[in-house]
């Protein structure tokens, strides 16, 4: 589950404009995602985070992402 809520972030993460780098430590979400609201990019960090509990539950994020839709392209 926690694996699926790390990809998900990684891909709403590219839809706004970043990419997922590999690095000697593991991977890292670089890249302009300015274009995301403050309350995903909040989201995205806490994905990020590699403390278990810091990771959303993945309810949150589809709620989330529902009240925030991705912009037209």
């Amino acid at each position: 589950m926690e694996d699926d809520v790390f990809a998900l972030g990684v891909v709403l993460h590219e839809l706004y404009g970043g990419r997922l780098v590999p690095g000697a430590h593991g991977a890292a979400l670089v890249g302009r995602a300015w274009r995301a609201s403050a309350d995903l990019q909040r989201l995205l960090q806490a994905m990020r985070d590699r403390r278990r509990w810091r990771r959303p539950h993945l309810v949150e994020v589809i709620d989330r992402v529902r009240r925030d839709p991705l912009p037209a392209c």
